[in-house]
């Protein structure tokens, strides 16, 4: 049985590397926040971007749009940004609260039965 939405739990492990792309430079920023490391931030910054282009291709593509692993995606690049907002690097670029105006539209286009299929049931 395939799981709705293109749950984490997918067949496809190639759909996941936004994701891990997007929980290395959330994890990445927060290490670099807590050490005062330069180094470790420009790797965040990498994986930030590398997961940037890997959501962008996603959302182009309505199969990879609506899955799970696009909102988790969407979802951990807004914390990433919540993360450097002290640079105000992000804001400069025009990021903002963008990615946080995408999961709720994303929520919102997804629809009610997303919180209705026991792969997402909390």
């Amino acid at each position: 049985m395939t799981p709705p939405h293109g749950s984490v739990l997918s067949s496809q492990p190639h759909r996941h590397i936004s994701l891990i792309y997007s929980i290395q430079a959330a994890s990445l920023a927060y290490l670099a926040k807590s050490t005062s490391g330069p180094t470790i931030l420009a790797k965040a910054r990498k994986q930030y971007s590398s997961a940037l282009v890997l959501k962008n291709q996603a959302l182009c593509q309505p199969e990879d749009a609506y899955r799970d692993i696009t909102l988790m995606t969407v979802i951990l690049l807004d914390f990433f940004e919540k993360l450097m907002e002290q640079t105000g690097a992000l804001h400069r670029l025009g990021y903002g609260a963008k990615h946080l105006e995408g999961a709720l539209m994303l929520t919102k286009l997804r629809g009610k039965a997303q919180f209705e299929d026991k792969w997402t049931e909390v």
